[in-house]
């Protein structure tokens, strides 16, 4: 599972979005070895990513491409959730306390 912006975008732009949405974003799979293919053509995708982030793409595609092969991983799957839903789950398991949190995010 890949989070933040990269993995996010990455995942918009695989899907074709013409503008953001989370829900078809979030546990969308890509294959890592087209991650930075997917970002060469980031700047054309206005609607969907603001010039910021289309301008950072190919640099933040390169970094988690060579996470993921290092990993061994060939395709991930982007969470639009990000880390801080990942530890208050950890941290609500912790205390005995089920958290099925998809209805707050999705």
């Amino acid at each position: 599972m890949a989070s933040g912006g990269t993995a996010t975008a990455l995942a918009a732009l695989d899907l074709g979005l013409a503008t953001y949405d989370p829900a078809r974003v979030h546990g969308h799979r890509m294959a890592v070895d087209r991650l930075a293919g997917l970002a060469a053509g980031a700047r054309q995708c206005a609607g969907v990513l603001d010039e910021g982030r289309a301008r950072i793409l190919p640099a933040g595609a390169a970094i988690l491409e060579a996470v993921a092969s290092a990993a061994g991983a060939r395709t991930l799957r982007a969470s639009d959730h990000g880390v801080r839903h990942a530890y208050l789950r950890h941290r609500l398991f912790g205390e005995g306390i089920a958290a099925d949190l998809r209805a707050l995010w999705i």
